[in-house]
């Protein structure tokens, strides 16, 4: 996905050596129609040759959904999530691929949905709480939690289901920082930036790997950090600076009627 264009479909290399660099083109890309700066997306695969892509449309707003034909263009395009998206940043699908968790970054909570039910005018079935500026999401543990980057904090939060599925409303279960505060400052151009953004796990280890401007490739244990509790402190501090950025936003709007 490339936010100053569309998206493009690469055929990965049989093999590449260690340390080299092999440069790959393109074997298709898709209609552009509906693609308004394109960033994170998911390959979704139905069966045997067939391949569909979910894609986050940040200046959209939507998240939409294209099929992949067999000479790797996407086509027959359609929007599955519009409704109360304000900038989707990443999304993630579960490996039973029932549910789509998609970061929503001025809502600042993760909105997770039923694949079943996905549609423009579909509402998420649950919402993940606690997150600054959620970012880069990933579900893990057989889908028993979902991770997620906050880039507007040095952390990445683990969330557990609210019931027997995502339904529900959730905080999260256990918060991890993954940076010092000197790191998260340098990126701090504003309120929105300096924490995480990409994140995945090996899960045969459970080493979770985080990227972020200034520290580009980070690794941790998610098992030991698992095994902490979620942070009260961490959890009061976001809901106080969501308040008051709104505060600040209405009162901004009340000084420019005034003018």
């Amino acid at each position: 996905g490339n936010r100053g264009g569309g998206i493009s479909v690469f055929r990965v290399p049989a093999s590449v050596g260690a340390g080299e660099m092999t440069q790959v083109e393109p074997v298709g890309g898709g209609d552009a129609s509906l693609f308004e700066a394109p960033g994170s997306v998911a390959v979704d695969a139905r069966g045997p040759g067939r391949y569909e892509v979910l894609a986050c449309n940040n200046d959209g707003h939507t998240v939409t959904r294209h099929r992949l034909d067999a000479s790797g263009a996407l086509v027959d395009g359609e929007v599955v999530a519009r409704r109360l998206l304000d900038i989707p940043d990443g999304l993630t699908l579960s490996h039973a691929r029932r549910w789509l968790a998609v970061s929503n970054h001025n809502g600042h909570c993760v909105f997770m949905y039923d694949q079943s039910e996905l549609g423009e005018d579909a509402e998420p079935v649950g919402i993940l709480r606690g997150a600054h500026y959620p970012h880069g999401v990933r579900f893990a543990g057989g889908d028993s939690y979902l991770i997620v980057a906050d880039a507007g904090a040095p952390h990445v939060h683990v969330f557990l289901p609210p019931g027997d599925g995502w339904e529900g409303v959730a905080y999260p279960a256990a918060t991890i920082t993954v940076m010092d505060d000197e790191t998260f400052l340098r990126g701090r151009h504003n309120r929105q930036e300096g924490g995480p953004k990409g994140i995945d796990l090996d899960p045969r280890t459970h080493v979770l790997a985080v990227t972020s401007e200034y520290q580009p490739l980070a690794f941790f244990d998610l098992g030991a950090a698992l095994e902490a509790r979620g942070r009260a402190d961490t959890l009061v501090r976001c809901e106080l600076d969501v308040l008051g950025e709104k505060a600040a936003a209405k009162a901004a709007a009340a000084a420019e009627s005034a003018a």
